[in-house]
C-alpha cells in the first residue's frame, strides 16, 4: 500500500528517472513497523454514542457541578458562623474581664471611702494618702 503510494509519488516528481527499489522497500517497511507500533499503542475500542447519553452525560455533570456549589456555599456559611461565633466568644472574654476591673474597683472605693469591713488604723492611714 505505502510502496504504490510512494511510487506515485515518485514518479509524479521524478518522471524520467530511475530508482532503486531496495530504498522504496526500506522506507516501506520502515513506516509500516512505525505505524504497526502506533496501531498496537492506540488500540481504544470506539465509542458511537447517541444524543442521549450525550445529553445525560452533561445533564450529570450539571448536577454534579451543582451539589458541589451547594456544599461550598454551605461550607462557607458554617465557616463564617464559627468565626461569628469566635468573636462573640473573644468579645465576651474581654468584658468578663473589664466586668471584673469595675467591681474591684468598686470594691476598692467602698473599702478605703466608706470604711467597709472595720479596718481601723490601716484604713484611715490609707484614706489620709488620697485626701
Amino acid at each position: 500500500m505505502f510502496k504504490n503510494i510512494l511510487q506515485s509519488i515518485k514518479d509524479k516528481i521524478f518522471p524520467n528517472k530511475t530508482y532503486d527499489t531496495s530504498q522504496v522497500d526500506e522506507i516501506v517497511s520502515t513506516l509500516d513497523s512505525v505505524i504497526s507500533e502506533e496501531s498496537e499503542a492506540e488500540e481504544l475500542p470506539e465509542t458511537t454514542r447517541t444524543r442521549g447519553e450525550i445529553r445525560k452525560e452533561a445533564k450529570e455533570e450539571r448536577r454534579e457541578e451543582r451539589k458541589e456549589k451547594v456544599e461550598e456555599r454551605r461550607n462557607y456559611r458554617l465557616e463564617k458562623i464559627a468565626a461569628i461565633k469566635e468573636k462573640f466568644y473573644a468579645v465576651a472574654s474581654k468584658r468578663k474581664w473589664l466586668f471584673f476591673i469595675i467591681v474591684g474597683a468598686i470594691v476598692a472605693y467602698l473599702v478605703i471611702f466608706k470604711g467597709g469591713f472595720g479596718g481601723g488604723d490601716i484604713l484611715t492611714k490609707i484614706k489620709g494618702f488620697f485626701g
